[in-house]
């Protein structure tokens, strides 16, 4: 993903295990609290004044770490101060309710799997195969620089400053560099009319991209959820083309589950983080799960219905190096749109009501 932040924001969200705690439970006595003290190394601020939902994190952190201490300075360092700061601040990001709640929920419901972090694994050939590579093509070379989704036969969403960068053709495959099993087709036109500003820090960050042919029957357009999905959800799974910590280039398919801290940007995120009121959610894992330079303009899913729907196009970082979390836009603002470029075009999205 293109990383050009205009503030860092320290969001955290941990994946040690997963061991089942939802918010609300294991209401601890005071032996339990000063147990918990000791298993987080004496760090002298794990005070008895916590709101529940703080207590059910620390508790979760304790039994997944097994006591040992975090290493100093690292994310999940961070992320415990934070939640033993006295007094208790309602306003901070990372100790709030929806924040905490979604961990736990997070953690209770998926793999961790993307990025430049921990956890890895690519993705196989059944899976997402409405995800595509961008690229162009110069000097007999082919060059990728982001990511998009299928959305009808010749529809590509992608980010507003990955089309403004003239892709020329989009890839449907695992690995840019494998033939088997992959199809290339060329960019016939870019509709970039949905308002994209650069310079009001990438503002409805969203494109389609027209194929010249339709795709073939085996590769299908993601379902896309609509907008109530979005207020629902608790994570996403993000997939692209992009870089993580094995690999700095656009080449490989690979997924990544980040948890969602905020699912559509407010007032106040706005000012400080320079998102987009509405019409952005902030998603972010401590550990550094992410997606990344490449990832941009590719598609994050939900769970809805028992599938997994379209909800979200990777627009930018929250900060200057992959790994702290980042923005992205919400679809379902823009349905209306999309669906008319495509009956623009005799075809139809693949909604979910």
């Amino acid at each position: 993903m293109v990383k050009e932040r205009v503030a860092c924001l320290l969001i955290a969200f941990c994946a040690l295990s997963l061991t089942s705690v939802s918010l609300g439970q294991d209401k601890q006595s005071a032996n339990d609290r000063e147990s918990l003290k000791a298993a987080l190394g004496e760090r002298g601020g794990a005070q008895v004044s916590k709101p529940e939902h703080v207590l059910s994190v620390l508790t979760y952190l304790r039994e997944a770490g097994e006591g040992s201490p975090p290493e100093s300075g690292s994310f999940l360092d961070v992320f415990i101060k934070e939640l033993e700061k006295e007094p208790y601040d309602p306003e901070n990001i990372l100790t709030s309710e929806e924040f905490c709640s979604n961990y736990l929920r997070m953690m209770n419901k998926t793999t961790r799997i993307v990025g430049p972090a921990l956890d890895t694994r690519e993705v196989q050939q059944v899976e997402f195969n409405c995800c595509v590579a961008v690229g162009r093509r110069s000097g007999g070379k082919e060059t990728y620089f982001g990511t998009g989704t299928l959305v009808s036969k010749r529809l590509v969403l992608t980010a507003g400053h990955v089309a403004v960068d003239g892709p020329g053709f989009v890839f449907f495959g695992l690995n840019v560099n494998d033939s088997q099993g992959s199809l290339r087709v060329d960019v016939e036109d870019v509709i970039d009319d949905f308002g994209y500003d650069a310079d009001q820090n990438h503002k409805n960050d969203i494109a389609l991209l027209v194929l010249k042919n339709d795709v073939p029957s085996n590769w299908k357009p993601a379902p896309i959820a609509p907008i109530r999905a979005a207020d629902n959800m608790t994570y996403i799974r993000a997939v692209g083309f992009g870089w993580a910590k094995d690999l700095q280039r656009v080449e490989q398919k690979r997924l990544t589950d980040i948890g969602v801290y905020s699912k559509a940007v407010t007032r106040r995120q706005e000012d400080l983080y320079g998102g987009h009121e509405g019409m952005e959610f902030i998603a972010a894992d401590p550990h550094g799960n992410d997606t990344c330079k490449g990832d941009s303009g590719g598609p994050s899913f939900t769970l809805f219905k028992n599938k997994w729907a379209l909800v979200g196009v990777t627009s930018r970082g929250v900060a200057k190096q992959c790994g702290k979390g980042g923005f992205y836009v919400r679809v379902g603002n823009y349905i209306p749109q999309i669906q008319s470029q495509a009956q623009r075009l005799g075809e139809q999205l693949n909604l979910i009501d």
